[in-house]
C-alpha cells in the first residue's frame, strides 16, 4: 500500500468557496480544464515514472490449446512502447461527474497478435502465474502516493484559471 500524504483541506476550501462565486457555468470550465492540465502534467507523468519498462523482447509462450506451440518469435513492440504509449483519455460523458483516465494502449497499438491471448500492461500490473512474474503495479497507488502533488497543482491551476475568467472579481464574458 502506497504511503499515506497528509494534506491540508483548508487550501481545498478556500478554493471551493471562491469557485462558488463564480457561474456554473464557469465553475465547470475551470473545473474541467484544470482537471485536464493537472491530469496531463502531473499524474501522467507519474505513472510512466512508475512504468518498470522491459529491457529485452518478450517471447511467446508455448500454448497448445491455441495452435501456438513454438515461442521463437516476440509478440510485442521494442521495449519502452507501453511508456509512450499511455494516455490521458476523457471518462463517458456524465452531467453529474467530470473525470480523466491514464489508458493503456490497445493490443494493436502494442502489437499483440489475435491469436494471443495475454495482455503485456496487464502482467505488469497484475503478474502472471504463466509467465512466473510478480505484480509491478504502475497504475494502482500513483494517485495516492501523488495526492500532495496533485491536489496542489490542482489548486494552483484552478486559481489561475479563475483569474483568467474572473479578473478582480468581475466576470469576463
Amino acid at each position: 500500500m502506497a504511503n499515506r500524504v497528509i494534506f491540508d483541506q483548508a487550501e481545498l476550501r478556500r478554493l471551493v468557496a471562491e469557485l462558488g462565486k463564480l457561474d456554473v457555468k464557469l465553475q465547470k470550465k475551470v473545473f474541467t480544464q484544470s482537471l485536464n492540465a493537472t491530469t496531463r502534467k502531473v499524474v501522467l507523468p507519474a505513472v510512466k515514472a512508475k512504468v518498470n519498462a522491459r529491457s529485452t523482447d518478450v517471447f511467446r509462450l508455448p500454448y497448445p490449446k491455441l495452435g501456438l506451440s513454438t515461442p521463437a518469435i516476440s509478440h510485442t513492440t521494442p521495449p519502452g512502447t507501453l511508456r509512450k504509449t499511455l494516455k490521458v483519455k476523457a471518462l463517458k460523458r456524465s452531467r453529474k461527474r467530470v473525470g480523466r483516465l491514464v489508458a493503456t494502449p490497445t493490443r494493436e497499438a502494442l502489437g499483440i497478435p489475435d491469436d494471443y491471448p495475454g495482455y503485456y500492461p496487464a502482467f505488469l500490473e497484475y503478474g502472471s502465474s504463466k509467465l512466473g512474474t510478480k505484480p509491478r503495479p504502475y497504475l494502482r497507488g500513483t494517485f495516492e502516493a501523488e495526492r500532495g502533488n496533485i491536489t496542489r497543482f490542482f489548486a494552483k491551476e484552478a486559481r489561475k484559471r479563475m483569474k483568467i475568467y474572473y479578473p478582480k472579481g468581475r466576470l469576463n464574458l
